[in-house]
């Protein structure tokens, strides 16, 4: 968005669509109509729990970052910060 005051709604939505909808969806229906997955799922709770809670952390960690930093610069250089991040 930047300093361009128009936004493309249907590319916006498109991309919405593609990143978040689509992958929730497949994982939904993994979810609730493989038995198998389901079984593994349940036995596993704690972990997927663990997981989930870290991913969340991390996903908030990183958006405090950019926002504060107030760098509206390379995403390539911002993703590999944010893999040096994770991996220590």
């Amino acid at each position: 968005l930047g300093n361009d005051k128009s936004i493309d709604i249907v590319n916006t939505f498109v991309k919405l669509i593609l990143r978040v909808l689509v992958h929730l969806l497949f994982g939904q229906v993994i979810q609730y109509k493989l038995r198998i997955v389901k079984i593994y799922i349940k036995r596993r709770k704690w972990y997927f729990n663990k997981s989930r809670e870290c991913a969340i952390i991390y996903i908030v960690y990183t958006t405090f970052c950019k926002t504060f930093r107030g760098d509206t610069g390379n995403s390539t250089n911002n993703s590999q910060q944010e893999g040096a991040t994770v991996g220590g």
